[in-house]
Formats: C-alpha cells, structure tokens, sequence
C-alpha cells in the first residue's frame, strides 16, 4: 500500500456519499416494488445477501404481477435478443460498400463470431436479468468484464447495489458499486499482499469464507490523471478501483482502468437530468397493491360462508360439540331457538368483487404490455394472415418504439462496442478488406420487434 492512494479513496468515498443520498429518493420506491413483486431482487442492506434463503413473499397473495412483469422480460428477449434467431448485424455508414463481395464476406464473419461470442458466454442470462430489472425497476446495469475462457463476461446487478451518476449529455458515465467478497476471493483477486490487515489474518487463520463489504467503482478519469499517448491501464478514460468498505484510510485494492464505459445501465424511461428510469412496474404498484387487498378481502368473505362464526347455548359449553361433518352432539332441551346458528346473517355477494379484481387484473397486464406480447400465442382463431401478424407486431412497435430506441442506444449497441473491443483484442477479427480503409461500422438491428 502507498500513501499516495490515500486521497483517490478520499474523494471515492466522497463521491459514493453524495451520489448515495441523490439515490435515497429512488430506495424506498425500489423497496416497494421488490416486496410486491420480485421480492428476491433487490439489495438494499448489506445483510440481504446472508438472508437470501429466508422468506421473503408474505406480500404477494396474488402473483398477477409478477407473471406479467415475466412476461414482459420474456417477450422483449425474444422480440429483441433472441438467442434461437439472428437480431443484429454488422454493416458500413456505405451502402454502395455494402454491394462489394469482400466487404459482405468480413461483416457476416465477425457477426457470425459475435453471436457466438453471445452464445457461449452468460450474455443472454444476463439479457433477461437486465430485462426483469427495467421493467420492475426502471434501470437495469450490467458490467461486462474480460474473460479468458468465454473473450467477454457479465456481472448483472440488483436495485439497491449501485449507484450511478450522468454527464452533461445525460448519459450514465459513472458507477459505484457495493457489494461483499469472501476472504479467499479478495486474496484470488487482488493478491495477499494487497488486502488489509485483517482479511489476511481471515484467510490465514482458515476463516477465509467470511464476509467483507467491498467497493467498486467505474468514474471518468480527469485530464490531470491522464497523459495522452502513455500506454498503462492507469491512463485509460475510465479508471477502476476497489477498496474495502471499513478497511484502512489509504487501502485501495487495485486501480486499473478502461477504454470504453465497461458497464450497461439502460433505463425504461427517463425525466430530465434523473440517472435512473421509471419503470412500468411503478406505474402498476397501486393496482399491484390494491389486487393484494382485494384478495385478501375476498379470502375473508369466504372464510365467513364456509365457517361463519357460531352462536352456541351456553348449555352446550361443557358437553362439547362434534363441528366435523356428519358429526353428532348430543345434548338436552333443543328448542327452536337453543340450536347451534350461525352470527353472521348477512348474505355475501362476491360477484362484485370478483368482477373488480378482473379490472384491476386487466390494468396490470395492459401496464406490463403482456396483452401484447401474449395476443398471438392467446389468438386460437386459424387463417391468420401474414399480414395480420405484421400488423400486429408494428402495433407492438407503436406502443414500445420509444423504450426500444432508447434500449438500442443505452443497452444493446454498448454492448456490441464492447464485444467488438474485446474481439481485436484478442485477435478474433480478421483483417478487413482495403475498401474498408477509414469506414464507419454501424450496428442493424433487425430482430422481431
């Protein structure tokens, strides 16, 4: 450890203070929608990773809107991203180019190697974890890491796990990151030599499977920090730290750094200058809350009809009374008005709200967008025609063009820079052709939706 980290962990600490207190208005809406909806998502205290195995669905007594948010996530990767068929591809700003055989040949074999990058790696778990995220939470983050095996690896993150932060432009160019490693996993990352006193004496005392917060975050380099034209890790546009949530004043684990923003953190939508999105998901919470409710009351009223309470003579107290049925109870001086009869009197129409929870039930599917999704698996009439279903997949684009335009530009399209980055690296692209000396590359997305 050198003295001079001490100040870079200083400001760190700073930044993550005050980005954390902008994100407090967002943590207890996040909160909300974890426990109705998706109540394993969601990191808001350091002790939710060692109580990931406990309980956590006592508030969802109808899971309507769960399985549409599902839905929702499983119909934008196979509208989107689907693994089963191509939804990119790699093309020239030319179109003149794109007519010439060598140029044609080099495109489909890098986007062929892409996709099968996509395929081999966690790429498309990780697609439909960042889909469930934005539709629940509105911001969904993923950091996409090198990877010996597999050229490129995700790391999807949680509400509650991070915090971001905007240019000028609005785009998200900052990430800070809490989260815990074990002992052994601090020593395989960042050394024996780099870790505090005490995850040392963790890992050398045979404790090595203890917790320890740690701190990672991804910031813009300052034109101080960097001279242009000097090779190193640690002059690169992004710079990358890890430090020990509660370790020593100077301990900074590693600094390091990239060329391209490592991290995808698309959003659903976005108001203003705010670094996170809002989602469908908050849009529904009143109607979500409201069917819990409604379930609830009607799970009453027919508990009242099946075991109504009773009133009983005073008689019966000790001679005891068979409430099973086809159960007898004998006892004396039954009169008319001495037997066993129900207290409550009132007769219970549910129809009523058998009726409203179907409302509510249609606003949350209409909210998630699942009548679309669903409407051509749900349509059992035969002689569809093909226009009809293209029809319906522009109706489909109609309703979600605006949160696919911004999907391509936060999301989908870093992805593929970075994967193209990782690819040269590693000398998985071949040498193009010389017509394409000093051409734009531009990515078409051409998936169903």
């Amino acid at each position: 450890m050198t003295s001079g980290y001490q100040t870079k962990r200083r400001d760190l600490l700073l930044q993550w203070g005050a980005l954390h207190t902008e994100r407090a208005e967002w943590f207890s809406h996040w909160q909300e929608i974890s426990q109705y909806l998706l109540p394993r998502s969601g990191r808001f205290f350091i002790q939710d990773r060692a109580n990931a195995g406990g309980k956590k669905h006592g508030s969802i007594i109808d899971g309507s809107g769960t399985k549409a948010l599902r839905t929702l996530a499983a119909g934008l990767m196979a509208g989107m991203t689907s693994p089963a068929r191509p939804w990119f591809r790699l093309a020239t700003t030319d179109t003149e180019l794109m007519e010439v055989d060598s140029v044609q040949v080099w495109l489909d074999e890098v986007t062929d190697t892409m996709r099968e990058i996509f395929s081999r790696s966690n790429t498309y778990r990780a697609l439909h974890s960042m889909y469930e995220e934005l539709g629940a939470f509105g911001t969904g983050t993923d950091i996409i890491v090198d990877d010996y095996e597999y050229v490129i690896h995700h790391h999807p993150l949680t509400a509650g796990q991070y915090v971001l932060a905007c240019d000028d432009s609005g785009r998200v160019t900052t990430l800070i990151r809490e989260y815990e490693m074990t002992a052994s996993q601090m020593v395989d990352k960042f050394g024996i030599d780099n870790v505090s006193v005490t995850v040392k004496n963790l890992y050398e005392n045979g404790s090595k499977h203890t917790w320890i917060p740690v701190m990672h975050s991804i910031v813009p380099r300052s034109m101080s920090e960097r001279s242009y034209g000097k090779p190193g890790s640690r002059n690169m546009a992004w710079k990358s730290c890890y430090w020990e949530k509660n370790g020593p004043e100077d301990d900074v684990l590693r600094e390091s750094g990239f060329r391209r923003f490592p991290a995808l953190c698309p959003r659903w939508a976005v108001t203003g200058e705010d670094p996170y999105g809002s989602s469908p998901a908050m849009d529904a919470l009143g109607d979500i809350k409201q069917l819990q409710a409604q379930q609830k009351r009607k799970g009453q009223a027919i508990d009242y009809m099946v075991r109504p309470p009773l009133q009983v003579p005073t008689a019966m107290k000790s001679s005891g009374v068979a409430m099973l049925p086809g159960g007898v109870s004998y006892v004396d001086g039954v009169g008319q008005n001495q037997g066993i009869r129900s207290a409550w009197d009132v007769k219970i129409n549910l129809e009523h709200l058998r009726e409203d929870i179907m409302d509510v039930r249609q606003r949350i599917s209409s909210t998630f967008y699942q009548d679309l999704f669903l409407m051509l698996a749900q349509d059992d009439r035969s002689g569809i025609t093909a226009r009809e279903i293209a029809e319906r997949h522009e109706e489909k684009l109609l309703m979600l063009g605006p949160v696919l335009e911004r999907l391509h530009n936060e999301f989908l399209q870093p992805m593929i820079d970075n994967t193209f980055d990782r690819m040269i690296a590693v000398g998985l692209v071949p040498p193009p052709p010389r017509e394409m000396a000093g051409q734009e590359l531009k990515v078409e997305f051409v998936s169903m939706l």
